[in-house]
């Protein structure tokens, strides 16, 4: 391993967000002689600082982003692609292969992408092997007795976005 990829190039996908920074800050402690290429859909924030090029990309939403990542991994000649954000690494999950453009796609597989996208199969999956995990209800079931006060969050949504307190 060290022999064959003593000098990498790593495509660090979605470099504003904190997990993207905590990746490439990793991959810099481990392997100072890789260079890292950042992308994000803005320039207003900190991942530049983690890179050695930052590269402006379209939403992993929007139809053209496989396109565009396959133009950028060959442009730039990079061995591997980590995806950081949940939609970026669902396209290329969907997307099927293990490869693009000569460099190697760096994600989970397919079940592990789905369960972790998805808080409700994720929490019946934890309870069903014996770990805790906290209570879920689907909202169309309405709230259990005695599930007051509460989290509501879509089931699919990650981050902190459209997260309520009910009380």
């Amino acid at each position: 391993f060290d022999r064959q990829w003593a000098r990498a190039l790593v495509a660090c996908q979605a470099i504003g967000g904190d997990v993207a920074q905590g990746g490439a800050r990793g991959i810099r402690e481990t392997r100072p002689e890789w260079r890292i290429i950042g992308s994000d859909m803005g320039e207003r924030h900190g991942g530049g600082h983690f890179v050695d090029e930052l590269i402006l990309s379209p939403s992993a939403r929007d139809p053209s982003y496989l396109d565009w990542l396959a133009y950028n991994l060959d442009r730039t000649g990079a061995d591997f692609c980590i995806p950081m954000n949940e939609a970026e690494i669902s396209r290329i999950v969907d997307f099927g292969g293990t490869s693009m453009s000569g460099a190697r796609l760096v994600t989970a597989g397919p079940y592990a992408v789905a369960m972790a996208g998805d808080k409700v199969r994720t929490a019946q999956c934890l309870h069903a092997i014996g770990l805790p995990a906290p209570w879920v209800a689907e909202t169309s079931a309405g709230i259990p007795a005695g599930g007051f006060p509460c989290i509501c969050k879509p089931r699919q949504v990650a981050g902190s976005r459209a997260v309520y307190i009910c009380t």
